[in-house]
């Protein structure tokens, strides 16, 4: 009997800890699933959640972490939307537009360099705006429609995504040195199918999914404000230009008003000197008739 209630002391033991044991593999992860989910709920996406196992906790840690990078990559597109909003509001000219507009993206996306070529008259893609854009040969100021990564992007009117990239493509210096960047993605920007422009972002490292999602999401606000601020450039030139000739046709009326109160004047002359030359002419008739007069006389007496 006595080494029955011992045995039965020990296997009870042996139940306790192995409940102890199980409770804790069991409750500990889903612990840490649910300090997961609170982080990632809370924009704490930098949170990590080690559970590596096979059964239905390691699923659910799995759908947690897909879940908790889903919404990391979301935050992201969408800090960076409204970044980008925050870096152009209020800017109304084609330039300022387009170096803000590099600069964040270039930031934004981790990147190394970046340019953006804006078509101008002559049907050409201008070089506008760059971060970090170093072309000492002077091969990208102006691209021709299908030359190159550039203008093919432009021809074609689609991204594209040059990993094998040519010797004479943009450096970017960093200071004690300088690179080629590894990986190019050239952006057309369209406005109502109609080309505005290209940018180019250079990056060391093969561009993601996630870039080529964000730079999608942007492209065609940006391709709308670009046109606007265009449209606005052009109209503000010709407002200037209508301002110039209005000061032009009122200095001109200024003049000619001077002309005319300068020629009135020398009419008020004239006909001053025109009257002083009538009293003249009016004395000399006099004079000449007293003269005709005392001869006459004279006559007269020199007859008698």
């Amino acid at each position: 009997i006595r080494l029955i209630i011992i045995f039965s002391v020990l296997v009870l033991g042996i139940i306790v800890i192995l409940s102890i044991v199980f409770s804790k593999r069991l409750t500990r992860p889903i612990i840490k699933g649910a300090e997961f989910a609170k982080d990632i709920s809370t924009g704490s996406f930098n949170k990590n959640l080690d559970i590596n196992r096979k059964d239905e906790i390691g699923i659910l840690a799995k759908s947690l972490k897909e879940m908790g990078r889903n919404l990391k990559e979301q935050s992201w597109l969408k800090q960076g939307k409204e970044g980008l909003d925050d870096a152009i509001r209020g800017i109304h000219n084609v330039k300022e537009v387009g170096d803000k507009f590099i600069s964040y993206m270039v930031k934004h996306l981790d990147a190394q360099v970046g340019a953006l070529f804006l078509l101008d008259d002559d049907n050409m893609l201008t070089l506008s705006s760059s971060y970090a854009f170093s072309d000492r040969k002077g091969n990208y100021n102006k691209i021709a429609i299908g030359e190159g990564i550039v203008g093919q992007a432009a021809l074609e009117k689609n991204e594209l995504i040059y990993t094998h990239v040519p010797d004479d493509m943009p450096e970017f210096n960093y200071g004690i040195s300088s690179m080629i960047p590894t990986c190019y993605i050239a952006t057309p920007l369209l406005f109502e199918d109609k080309l505005i422009g290209v940018f180019i972002i250079g990056i060391t490292v093969p561009v993601t999914r996630l870039q080529r999602t964000f730079i999608s999401s942007v492209k065609d606000n940006i391709a709308i404000l670009m046109n606007a601020a265009k449209s606005s450039s052009i109209i503000q030139s010709l407002l200037d230009n209508a301002q110039e000739k209005q000061e032009e046709l009122r200095v001109s009326n200024e003049e000619l008003e001077q002309q005319t109160e300068a020629l009135k004047e020398s009419e008020k002359i004239l006909q001053a000197q025109q009257e002083e030359l009538r009293v003249t002419n009016e004395e000399l008739e006099e004079r000449t008739e007293a003269l005709e007069k005392q001869r006459a006389i004279m006559n007269d007496k020199n007859r008698e």
